[in-house]
């Protein structure tokens, strides 16, 4: 017998943003239903599964990312744009570019 395919639910989105206490667990920003989408934590590409306990949710500008990024390549990218960048620009971020 051929197990059904899991089918992300509304029920799904809102026990995970409770479970997440409303934080984006990549860059700690406040979660709301407006401004957050569910993500794979290990991308299908990377052979991560379609599942629940492979979902979290994240701020929109993360979910560009993680859409194609395992968390340990999210962290070399952002290792790497803040060298390339350099210390004294990358510290001259607007507040609002680290608002949490």
């Amino acid at each position: 017998m051929k197990k059904e395919p899991y089918r992300f639910k509304a029920r799904d989105f809102y026990q995970l943003l409770e479970k997440q206490k409303y934080r984006c667990p990549v860059s700690g920003r406040e979660l709301t239903p407006e401004n957050c989408m569910a993500a794979h934590k290990i991308p299908l590409r990377n052979g991560g599964e379609h599942c629940l306990e492979n979902i979290y949710l994240v701020t929109d500008a993360v979910t560009h990312i993680k859409r194609h990024l395992a968390d340990s390549e999210l962290l070399e990218l952002c290792s790497d744009i803040r060298q390339t960048l350099g210390g004294r620009r990358a510290k001259a971020l607007s507040p609002i570019h680290r608002k949490r």
